[in-house]
């Protein structure tokens, strides 16, 4: 009788270690699943998309205001006076020191909070690009974003050239300025380059070209045709904030209390002289005069 007895607790004590340790397994699996289930099962991951930084939020944010007051019907060149135009005239305004051109786009500034801290922005008629203050190292992608909302709201967008930021830029100043600058760069380029040829003392052997008939189908034609030209904005980098006035003095001009000597006088006509742009001719006339 105590026999049987002990072999029935036997297999009672057997069968409840066999559970419980089944049990901690199964409760261990469990845990394991449910903290680390993507770990194990990556497909079955939700795709989360990434939160957007600051940067790319501040300018998707101005690139967004920009198609949207391009879009509308309104015209954005008011301010932009036909001088800007006619390649003559404004040639003969930047001859002049302090003209009113660049008075009035210097005094059309615009102050921005970036990312990257506060920009003070404006527009330098003679050197054709956008003058900017900041305290700390700034993107092009910044820069850009606060020109395009710069001539929508002084009513310049022909001073946006642009083309890689929106396509369908259609600013004047490309054929005008830009163009003719590519150009003159080219040549010069061409003209220092056979000159370093021609430097050579030894002879180079032509390179070999693989002339092949070219088909007359679209695809062909496609590859066949010139990259399209690419202009960018140009921004011209004055600084800290620091630098910038907001007050417009003056100039402080010396006048040496009425003392003059023939030194003096020198020095002034040959200051006068440089402001002058004479050719060859009026020279020698003035020369003569003497």
């Amino acid at each position: 009788m105590i026999s049987y007895l002990l072999d029935k607790t036997y297999k009672y004590t057997f069968q409840s270690s066999f559970l419980f340790v089944g049990y901690v397994y199964f409760h261990r699996i469990c845990f394991l699943l449910k903290n680390n289930f993507y770990y194990y099962f990556p497909y079955f991951k939700p795709i989360t998309a990434v939160p957007k930084t600051k940067l790319e939020l501040f300018i998707e944010k101005y690139k967004n205001a920009f198609f949207h007051a391009i879009n509308s019907e309104n015209t954005f060149n008011d301010n932009i006076i036909a001088d800007f135009y006619d390649k003559e005239k404004y040639n003969k305004i930047m001859k002049e020191q302090n003209n009113f051109l660049e008075k009035k786009w210097k005094s059309s500034v615009l102050i921005k909070n970036t990312p990257r801290g506060n920009v003070i922005m404006c527009y330098d008629s003679f050197k054709m690009g956008f003058m900017y203050y900041c305290n700390n190292s700034i993107t092009y992608d910044i820069l850009n974003s606060i020109a395009s909302y710069y001539v929508i709201h002084f009513s310049c967008l022909d001073f946006f050239i642009d083309n890689t930021y929106y396509k369908d830029n259609k600013s004047k100043f490309v054929d005008l300025y830009c163009k003719e600058d590519n150009k003159e760069k080219e040549k010069e380029k061409k003209k220092n380059s056979v000159f370093l040829e021609n430097r050579d003392v030894f002879i180079k052997k032509k390179p070999k070209q693989n002339i092949k008939k070219e088909d007359k189908t679209e695809k062909n034609k496609e590859a066949y045709e010139k990259p399209k030209e690419i202009f960018r904005n140009k921004f011209i980098n004055m600084g800290k904030c620091v630098n910038f006035s907001f007050l417009n003095c003056p100039p402080v001009v010396n006048q040496n209390n009425n003392f003059q000597t023939d030194w003096s006088k020198k020095l002034n006509s040959e200051n006068e002289l440089q402001k002058q742009v004479f050719n060859y001719a009026d020279y020698k006339k003035m020369l003569s005069n003497k």
